[in-house]
């Protein structure tokens, strides 16, 4: 078995074209396929080297299509493109690497791969397109509450955690046991996040990186995600940081100085402890649930200071002696 036979089998085809085809087929300029190409994810090509299959092309005609509709702008579609093959990729990988892990489980020989990729295929791609449509009505419905022109400035909650001493404690593991524990890790913030009505902007490693629109759904989110991180003996322990304010979104990314602010206080609260800024806390402030104290504003070089508050739980008053 060859990458050419799972080639194959994935994409229901064969390499046929060179670029120059490519331009005779579709009338698309060989530079703006190309520029379509790197923006999928994929390396430049030879001229003469043959690589493109009908879906290949197909799909450069499609994308063509979006800008030639008017509904994707051409100064943002290979960012579009972009964006959307990034995600892809990361999931394309996952993916492959745990149907190779099942398919030596099971103890299948390689020319089996081929034919275990064309039985699964169709309901995977099922799946994520179920998926993909329930993510983008929920997005949508939440746009459908903005002015057009707050679409991408948005009032948001952005949190930052990561898992104290990772490197540390990866260097102890196996390969497999890493594995599980980032497993377990990603699975514990991806359900504390739903519960609270959040989102999962992206993870890496031993970080996450969330959004959500209320402050209480936000403190409550970091306080249950201590809460299931610590309850996790495999884990070392949580430290999370969060500010409120205008935030920028693009391309199912965050940026802006509420995120920076998040990393911050992330990076200097302590295991277990979660910090918040000034907004985040007066936002807070009141809410029974929630018991905030002042920290000693943070301070770090080339950035202005950043006051901040814990954030915790109220602790339980100790009832009076006797009885009623």
């Amino acid at each position: 078995m060859s990458d050419r036979d799972v080639e194959q089998a994935v994409l229901h085809g064969t390499r046929r074209y060179d670029r120059r085809q490519v331009h005779k087929i579709t009338g698309i300029e060989d530079e703006r396929a190309r520029r379509l190409w790197r923006s999928m994810g994929f390396a430049d090509v030879g001229e003469d080297d043959v690589v493109f299959t009908q879906g290949d092309v197909a799909a450069i005609r499609r994308l063509e299509r979006l800008s030639s509709s008017g509904l994707v702008p051409v100064e943002v579609q290979e960012a579009v493109i972009r964006s959307m093959a990034q995600a892809m990729a990361g999931l394309a990988t996952w993916q492959a690497e745990l149907l190779y892990e099942l398919s030596a489980d099971r103890r299948d020989g390689p020319e089996d791969w081929p034919a275990e990729l064309r039985g699964v295929l169709p309901v995977l791609e099922s799946l994520q397109n179920h998926v993909w449509r329930r993510h983008l009505a929920a997005a949508a419905g939440r746009l459908l509450t903005l002015a057009p022109d707050e679409a991408d400035l948005r009032t948001l909650v952005v949190g930052s955690a990561d898992l104290v001493g990772f490197t540390r404690t990866a260097r102890r593991l196996s390969p497999g046991q890493l594995t599980e524990m980032v497993d377990l890790f990603h699975g514990i913030a991806a359900d504390v996040t739903a519960d609270h009505r959040g989102r999962i902007v992206k993870t890496v490693g031993d970080a996450v990186l969330f959004v959500t629109d209320d402050p209480a759904d936000a403190a409550a989110l970091a306080l249950d995600l201590v809460d299931r991180t610590t309850e996790a003996a495999a884990l070392p322990e949580l430290r999370t940081g969060m500010a409120l304010g205008p935030t920028l979104t693009r391309f199912g990314d965050v940026y802006g100085e509420v995120v920076d602010a998040a990393a911050r206080l992330c990076r200097h609260a302590r295991p277990g402890r979660i910090l918040v800024e000034r907004s985040l806390a007066t936002a807070l402030d009141g809410d029974a649930r929630f018991q905030l104290r002042p920290r000693r504003p943070l301070t770090e070089r080339g950035f202005p200071r950043l006051p901040s508050w814990a954030l915790r739980r109220p602790r339980a008053r100790p009832g009076r002696a006797g009885g009623c």
